[in-house]
């Protein structure tokens, strides 16, 4: 059993799903890997201490890189069509920073109290949001612990984001778009030469068994 790094490297980085991607690292059946990815909104991995303004992640291609920031593709050796991608999380250990909704970002539930006629759906850019459309937080991965600019602190318990594979058909997949993709469920399924896992949200470590 080998172990892995996957860095934020451009190379590794993309707000899509492709069958297309080339590999940014290929693994053996059983072998664990260590992801260091980013937020959803492609913000940068250390920001300034007291920051108002977060700084984004660069280089991004914004007119391609426009969904959540996806880590991989990783490629398996063995992988076929149609066999089952088992991925275990063994760990999850969190950024030094992080943001939520803020008091004036639209919710869910806004027109259910009067407050608006809440969110249109998804941005045509996923960023981090700014002023009071976020909630910016300290995080303390070693103690679990977040603090909000106002004092609040809440106990972390940081779970993954997007894990999924493509579709087998060729192009970019936009799965906050009108597309077969959003219909999918279940487990994750190889496609083509070598199965694909993309990855978003925080430090994780995954053990793939194929």
């Amino acid at each position: 059993m080998a172990r892995h790094h996957l860095d934020p490297a451009p190379r590794a980085l993309h707000g899509y799903f492709s069958r297309e991607l080339a590999p940014a690292l290929t693994i053996d059946s059983g072998d664990v890997v260590s992801f260091q990815t980013l937020d959803s909104g492609w913000g940068a991995i250390e920001q300034e201490v007291g920051f108002s303004e977060p700084r984004d992640f660069v280089p991004r291609d914004v007119m391609r890189d426009v969904a959540h920031a996806l880590a991989g593709p990783v490629a398996i050796n063995g992988a076929r069509a149609g066999m089952t991608l088992e991925i275990r999380i063994n760990r999850i250990r969190t950024g030094r920073w992080g943001w939520s909704a803020g008091p004036g970002a639209p919710a869910q539930f806004d027109p259910y109290l009067g407050l608006g006629p809440g969110p249109g759906g998804p941005p045509a850019v996923i960023t981090v949001p700014r002023g009071d459309q976020a909630t910016f937080w300290e995080l303390d991965p070693e103690g679990a612990i977040g603090i909000n600019r106002t004092g609040q602190r809440l106990k972390l318990r940081p779970f993954m984001g997007i894990m999924g594979m493509p579709l087998d058909e060729p192009g970019i997949q936009i799965y906050l778009s009108p597309h077969p993709m959003r219909r999918q469920s279940g487990l994750p399924r190889a496609n083509g030469r070598y199965g694909v896992v993309f990855a978003d949200r925080s430090r994780w470590g995954a053990f793939l068994n194929r």
